[in-house]
């Protein structure tokens, strides 16, 4: 082969290289398209995402506070002769049965458990029913006859969007804010639902107060709302 010849080859063979890249590529403007469209399927995406996430920390929390609610009725039934734990760490304690009133998961105050952090403490006005030294599992603090527990996000907005709350009533409040629960909330709540009538567990809220009411909470109780399924 002559010395043209063998250039006029490789020229060729060049081109179809050439041409098989451009055909097998993809242009700037084609990638970024590409990211484009990533990018809007993952504007969408995300926020459901976080809201469904959100939805199932809310429903743990519920959870975890109706957990609380049948400790502490096991507590005061066999244990501390009708009082009530002051803390989870009390609840966590075993007893007589050589376990504790609660799951491990949630054993002390200022745990965080699917987003949420969760408290036991006095309620309003609480008095003493039963002492620490003659509790089954010999509690740390005395058995009360009130007691909350709350359950709020650990980031609002991002965890969860509503915060919880509860005492020895059972009836579990949720605030729509995402505002910690006290014991003077829940009592309040609490004492909002008895103005109302019926059962506030299955009342739909907020309701309406007036100034006549001389039992009439504060307005900013119209924020509380009871759990329709507790």
């Amino acid at each position: 082969m002559s010395h043209r010849a063998a250039s006029r080859l490789c020229f060729w063979a060049n081109e179809q290289i050439s041409m098989t890249g451009k055909s097998h590529g993809f242009t700037l403007i084609e990638l970024l398209i590409v990211v484009a469209i990533i990018g809007i399927i993952a504007a969408l995406a995300i926020p459901g995402m976080l809201r469904a996430r959100m939805a199932g920390n809310e429903a743990s929390a519920i959870g975890t506070l109706r957990t609380v609610v049948n400790a502490q009725a096991t507590y005061a039934s066999s244990c501390a002769r009708n009082g009530h734990a002051q803390s989870l760490q009390d609840l966590a304690k075993a007893g007589s049965s050589n376990v504790g009133f609660i799951s491990p998961d949630i054993a002390s105050n200022g745990v965080l458990k699917s987003g949420y952090v969760t408290n036991v403490g006095l309620g309003t006005g609480a008095v003493t029913i039963t002492p620490a030294a003659e509790t089954c599992n010999s509690a740390s603090d005395d058995a009360v006859d009130r007691y909350y527990a709350e359950t709020h996000p650990a980031a609002h907005g991002s965890t969860g969007q509503r915060s919880f709350g509860t005492n020895q009533k059972g009836t579990l409040f949720q605030d729509t804010t995402g505002a910690t629960f006290t014991a003077v909330a829940v009592e309040s709540a609490t004492r909002a639902g008895s103005v109302a009538g019926g059962s506030a567990s299955r009342r739909p809220w907020p309701v309406r107060y007036t100034p006549s009411n001389p039992g009439s909470p504060p307005a900013s109780v119209c924020r509380w709302f009871a759990v329709s399924d507790a």
